[in-house]
């Protein structure tokens, strides 16, 4: 293994660890691509370390998902929701835990999207003081709602839902759920005409997602509400791989304090390729593809 386990990214240290690697060309070749493969997808750092500078660090642990910069370059004041056609994301919670909304739509490449946060109205000083999170700022400016008491008042929920399209003036196209804990909630929507999509919380459902999502933000092709509470959860978010260290998720479990807006959006980049773009022959309203 290395001398230096922090000089990961050395010539010196890929050595160290591969002795052979001097005599056998193609052998060194492979440890290249394999380290510019760790120097491109940060997510796959802890398993090329693991399996090629023997340094015996878990990829369960992870990385983290997105820098604060990088998410904060990403905001914008306002954005007019009249008649886009928008997927809604949806992840609920244990009923004394948070729960998140989030809503997103393409236009011209770029995916715009706005996230809010829900908790037991009860427990929001708690919550500030465990979480070092001033949720009451963020309910003054409407980015958090603070319902029911001990636990989470899924009606009231329910029925931020059934309002955004007023509100707003979108449509919504679908409801990406997991289906923890939502099932009651998920199937009052369908009664009351909603499509509702189950999002399986598996490798190979939010892989696409997670890496869709996070290459738009690099690439500035990803737009979000101004929003503290959101930046919040996207920079506790850790990210990990699956044994093989091909595909990867943001994990809960791994992350740092809340990360359920982040979640719900992500749901949303699952079948977001799927929404039809406004048309850029519209000339008044919006006419869809």
């Amino acid at each position: 293994k290395p001398d230096n386990p922090k000089d990961w990214t050395s010539d010196l240290a890929l050595f160290q660890s591969n002795p052979l690697a001097f005599d056998l060309e193609d052998n060194l070749e492979f440890l290249i691509k394999q380290r510019k493969v760790a120097f491109d997808m940060p997510s796959t750092v802890g398993n090329y370390k693991t399996k090629h500078l023997n340094l015996f660090i878990s990829p369960s642990k992870g990385n983290s998902y997105i820098s604060v910069d990088d998410i904060k370059q990403c905001s914008i004041e306002s954005y007019d929701w009249n008649n886009k056609e928008v997927l809604l994301g949806l992840d609920l919670s244990m009923s004394g835990d948070n729960t998140a909304v989030s809503i997103l739509t393409k236009e011209k490449g770029e995916y715009i999207s706005q996230s809010w946060c829900f908790v037991p109205g009860d427990l929001v000083e708690e919550k500030s003081k465990v979480e070092k999170i001033d949720y009451r700022r963020f309910i003054n400016d409407n980015h958090c709602f603070a319902c029911g008491d001990r636990i989470i008042d899924y009606s009231f929920i329910e029925d931020f839902i059934l309002s955004l399209e007023d509100k707003l003036g979108c449509r919504i196209k679908a409801v990406c759920y997991d289906k923890y804990n939502a099932i009651s909630t998920v199937q009052k929507l369908s009664e009351l005409g909603l499509d509702c999509v189950e999002t399986p919380q598996s490798y190979f459902v939010l892989h696409p997602a997670t890496k869709l999502l996070k290459e738009s933000v690099l690439t500035n092709k990803f737009k979000f509400i101004n929003n503290d509470l959101f930046v919040l959860n996207v920079s506790n978010a850790i990210e990990v791989t699956n044994p093989s260290g091909s595909l990867s998720i943001i994990s809960k479990k791994s992350s740092k304090f809340k990360i359920d807006m982040l979640a719900s959006l992500i749901n949303c980049f699952t079948i977001i390729d799927d929404l039809p773009e406004p048309s850029v022959y519209d000339s008044g309203g919006i006419t869809w593809i």
